[in-house]
C-alpha cells in the first residue's frame, strides 16, 4: 500500500471531475453530452438505476458539471425532500423552474416567474423569494395548465434554452411522496426543451409504486416504463477501483495514528482482504464506511490490538454484519479449544459452532461463503477443528496473546469495546511501565504500578508483564520483582470456587520468573531481598511456593539449587519468626493462611524452634490449641451449591501439624478444654455440635490410632477402624 495525502472521513457525493476515483466521470459526461447536443426539441425522460451507496449522487453532479459548459442548457437540481407534501411539492417545483430559468435571460425578456405570480391569486403560502400564489394543484388540474406550458416553451424557444431537470434521492421517499414526484414527471415531461434525468433504485421505486397501483405482478415496473424513456444501469465501480479507494483509506488511516505496519503483516491483510473480503465490496459507499471505521478505530486501539485482526473484523462489520454480530455476542464458542481426543465433546462443540454460523453463511452465495469460512477460520484458528482436522494445543494462546490477537481471550472484547475495560490493562501503560523500571527506583515503580492498577485487573497486569518478560532488562526485572512483594498487601487474595490460582500466586510466579532473569552472580541476593521485603509476608511465602529450582532430574540454569533455597527459605523463617507480636499477631492477622507460615517456619528454621514456641504459646492459653487446628483446615466448596465450608479434621491435617509441633502437646491443651475426648470411639462426622468441638474430637480420634492406620488408608475408610 502506497502513501497517499487526503482525508477518507466524509460520505458526501463528489461534484468535480478531479475526485472521480470509482470512474464515473466518463459515463456521466457522456450523458451529458448526448443530452446537450440532442436536436429533437420534445421532451426526454432518463432514468439511471443504481443501488443505494453506488454513487448515483456523485453521477448527476457531474452531469450538472458536464452541462454548465454548454450555454444553451439550463440545469436545475431538484430535491424532493425539501417539501412534506404534494402541494409543496408541485408548488416548490415550479418555483424552482421559473427561478433556474429566468436567472438565464436578458433582463428584458418577461420571465416564467412574473407569469406565474399573474397566473394566481397571491393567498398562498409564501414560496422561493418572497412569491406567494394559490393552490398550485388546483392549477395544474385545470385547462390552464395548457397555457402555462405555452408560456414556458415559448419562452424557451425565443431563447435558444433547454431545462435539464435532475432529481435524486427518489428510492428514499415515502411511497406516497414517490407516487407524487412521478405524478409530477408525467404531468410536466411533455413540456417541450426539457429533459428529466432521475437517478433511483429500481427494484424499490418500482415496488412503492405496486403497492400504489395494486397487488398486480409488475405493475410499477410498467408504470416506470411508461414514464422512463432511455433507462440507463449505473455501472458498478471497478473492484480495482475500489481496492484502490480502501488501501489509501487505510495507509492514510495508519499514518495518521503513527501506525507501520510492517512487511509480513501487509502480506497478510491484503491477502485476507483481496481473497475475502472484496468478493462483497460492492459500492463506493461500501468502501468510504471501512475506511471511515478504521480512521477512528486504529487511533482509538493504537497499541492494544493486532492490527490485521482490527481492520480484518471491522471488514466484517461492514462486508458481512450478520457474521459480525455473531462473533461479538458469541466470545466464549468461539474462543474454546476442544482437543480431537475428546470426540464426544468434539462433536458436541462442531454441531454447536456451525448451527451458529450456518444461516448466515447459507444467505451468501457460494463463493461469498468460502470466503467468509476462510476469513473465520484465519482470525479464529480454534474453528480449524470445527470445519476441518486441526488442533491447536494450549500453547499457542501464549502466542496468540503476545500478538494480541482477536482469537486470544485477553484481547477479545477490546475490539468490540472500543476501549480497556476495567478489568484489563492497557498494553501501552505496560509497555511504559516496564521502560520506567529500568530508570527508577522500587518506591517510585510502586506508585507506577499503583497507577494502572485496580482490584478488577491484577491478573490482566500480571499476564502482560510475563508476555514482555523478553523485553524486560535485568535492572527492571530486580525493580518490579521488589515492587511486587513490597506491595502485594495491594493485590486480590480471596479463594473462589473454580479459580486454580489467585491474583496472590500469579504474582508470585511473575515474582519467580523476574528473578530468574537476573544474572546468577546476583539472582540470589535479589531472591533474599524479595522474600525479606514482602508485605505481607505470605507472600515470601507464596514466591517461596513458585521458585524455580535446578535439579539433576529437571536441570533450569536459571533456577536456584537446594541449598540455595534453603538459604533464601532461612531469611523467611527469620523474618517469621521475629514477626511483630508473636504467634498471638500471626494467628490473628493471617487466620487460615498462618499455616503456611508455621510449616515454613519449621522447614527453613532453627530445628525445634517451632513447637518450642507453639508449647510456650499452647501453656499460656489452651484455646490457641482450636485456633491452630482450625488454621489447617481449608475451605472446600460443594460441588452442587458452591458454597463454601470448612473441612474435617482428617489424617493428611494431622501430618502436616506433626512437622510442626509435638501433637501430644496439641491433645494435652485440649484436655483442659473439652472433656471425654479419649472415650471417642469412632471418627464423628455430622454430630450436631459447634465446627469447634467436633474438630477437637476428630483430632482425638485421628491421635489415638494414627499409629494403626496405614499410609494408604483412604480417609472413608477411616470410620470403619
Amino acid at each position: 500500500m502506497s502513501e497517499h495525502e487526503g482525508i477518507y472521513s466524509s460520505d458526501a457525493p463528489v461534484n468535480h471531475p478531479e475526485n472521480d476515483v470509482f470512474q464515473r466521470w466518463p459515463f456521466a459526461q457522456r450523458v451529458a453530452q448526448v443530452i446537450a447536443s440532442r436536436k429533437n426539441k420534445d421532451s426526454i425522460v432518463i432514468g439511471i438505476d443504481g443501488v443505494w451507496g453506488e454513487g448515483k449522487t456523485s453521477v448527476l453532479n457531474f452531469i450538472r458539471h458536464e452541462l454548465q459548459n454548454h450555454s444553451h442548457i439550463v440545469c436545475m437540481k431538484f430535491n424532493p425532500w425539501r417539501f412534506g407534501d404534494e402541494e409543496q411539492l408541485l408548488r416548490g417545483f415550479f418555483f424552482d423552474l421559473a427561478k433556474s430559468v429566468d436567472q438565464s435571460l436578458s433582463t428584458s425578456t418577461e420571465k416564467i416567474g412574473d407569469f406565474l405570480k399573474r397566473f394566481a391569486q397571491p393567498v398562498g403560502a409564501v414560496v422561493g423569494q418572497g412569491e406567494v400564489v394559490t393552490s398550485i394543484g388546483d392549477m395544474l388540474g385545470s385547462a390552464d395548465i395548457e397555457k402555462l406550458r405555452q408560456r414556458i416553451e415559448k419562452i424557451l424557444d425565443d431563447q435558444d434554452r433547454r431545462v435539464v431537470i435532475l432529481v435524486d434521492d427518489i428510492d428514499r421517499l415515502e411511497k406516497n411522496e414517490i407516487h407524487a414526484i412521478f405524478r409530477l414527471i408525467k404531468l410536466t415531461a411533455d413540456f417541450r426543451n426539457t429533459a428529466y434525468v432521475l437517478a433511483f433504485d429500481h427494484e424499490m421505486v418500482a415496488s412503492a409504486l405496486q403497492d400504489r397501483f395494486g397487488s398486480e405482478l409488475g405493475a410499477g415496473k410498467d408504470f416506470l416504463e411508461k414514464i422512463i424513456q432511455v433507462p440507463l444501469k449505473l455501472p458498478e465501480a471497478s473492484k480495482d477501483s475500489l481496492r484502490k479507494y480502501c488501501f489509501d483509506g487505510i495507509d492514510i488511516a495508519l499514518a495518521q495514528a503513527g501506525v507501520k505496519l510492517d512487511d509480513s503483516d501487509v502480506l497478510l491483510f491484503v491477502r485476507n482482504f483481496t481473497w475475502e473480503l472484496q468478493k462483497r465490496l460492492k459500492t463506493p459507499r461500501q468502501a468510504t464506511l471501512y475506511v471511515n471505521i478504521l480512521t477512528f478505530s486504529i487511533p482509538i486501539l493504537k497499541g492494544e490490538v493486532n492490527y490485521v485482526d482490527l481492520m480484518l473484523i471491522e471488514g466484517i462489520r461492514i462486508f458481512y454484519p450478520s457474521l459480525y454480530n455473531i462473533i461479538r455476542s458469541n466470545q466464549t464458542l468461539l474462543l474454546k479449544q476442544v482437543r480431537d481426543r475428546e470426540n464426544n465433546i468434539l462433536d458436541k462443540h462442531k454441531k454447536e459452532v456451525k448451527s451458529l454460523f450456518s444461516k448466515s453463511l447459507e444467505s451468501l452465495n457460494k463463493d461469498e461463503a468460502e470466503a467468509a469460512l476462510e476469513l473465520l477460520k484465519y482470525l479464529f484458528p480454534q474453528l480449524e477443528a470445527v470445519y476441518g482436522n486441526t488442533h491447536y494445543s494450549a500453547s499457542y494462546k501464549d502466542s496468540w496473546a503476545i500478538s494480541k490477537r482477536i482469537c486470544s481471550s485477553l484481547y477479545f472484547a477490546r475490539y468490540f469495546s472500543y476501549t480497556i475495560l476495567i478489568d484489563d490493562v492497557s498494553d501501552q501503560l505496560i509497555t511504559e511501565f516496564i521502560e520506567k523500571s529500568s530508570v527508577i527506583n522500587v518506591s517510585n515503580t510502586v506508585n507506577e504500578l499503583i497507577k494502572i492498577m485496580n482490584p478488577r485487573n491484577t491478573e490482566a497486569i500480571f499476564s502482560k508483564i510475563t508476555q514482555n518478560l523478553a523485553s524486560i532488562s535485568d535492572q527492571g526485572a530486580k525493580t518490579i520483582a521488589i515492587a511486587l512483594a513490597s506491595s502485594a498487601k495491594l493485590i486480590p487474595n480471596v479463594e473462589s470456587y473454580g479459580s486454580l490460582f489467585t491474583p496472590f500466586s500469579q504474582a508470585a510466579m511473575l515474582v519467580s520468573d523476574l528473578v530468574s532473569k537476573i544474572p546468577a552472580d546476583s539472582r540470589i541476593s535479589v531472591a533474599i531481598e524479595t522474600v525479606s521485603i514482602a508485605e505481607p509476608i505470605t507472600f515470601g511465602v507464596e514466591y517461596l511456593r513458585w521458585i524455580r529450582t535446578h535439579t539433576e532430574e529437571k536441570p533450569d540454569p536459571r533456577g536456584f539449587k537446594s541449598h540455595e533455597i534453603d538459604v533464601i527459605g532461612g531469611k523467611l523463617a527469620e523474618k517469621i519468626s521475629t514477626f511483630e507480636g508473636g504467634l498471638s499477631s500471626l494467628f490473628n492477622e493471617f487466620d487460615s493462611r498462618v499455616a503456611s507460615l508455621l510449616n515454613t517456619w519449621s522447614k527453613y528454621g532453627k530445628e525445634g524452634e517451632v513447637n518450642e514456641r507453639i508449647n510456650l504459646w499452647l501453656d499460656e492459653e489452651p484455646n490457641n490449641a482450636m485456633q491452630l487446628l482450625l488454621s489447617y483446615l481449608p475451605t472446600e466448596w460443594d460441588i452442587d451449591s458452591g458454597v463454601p465450608k470448612i473441612e474435617s479434621f482428617k489424617i493428611d491435617h494431622y501430618k502436616l501439624v506433626n512437622k510442626v509441633v509435638d501433637p501430644e502437646m496439641i491433645m494435652r491443651a485440649l484436655n483442659k478444654i473439652y472433656q471425654g475426648l479419649d472415650n471417642v470411639r469412632y471418627y464423628p462426622i455430622f454430630i450436631e455440635t459447634t465446627l469447634q468441638l467436633l474438630t477437637a474430637k476428630q483430632f482425638s480420634w485421628v491421635h489415638k490410632n494414627v499409629q494403626q492406620i496405614d499410609g494408604d488408608t483412604k480417609q472413608e475408610d477411616i470410620q470403619e477402624m
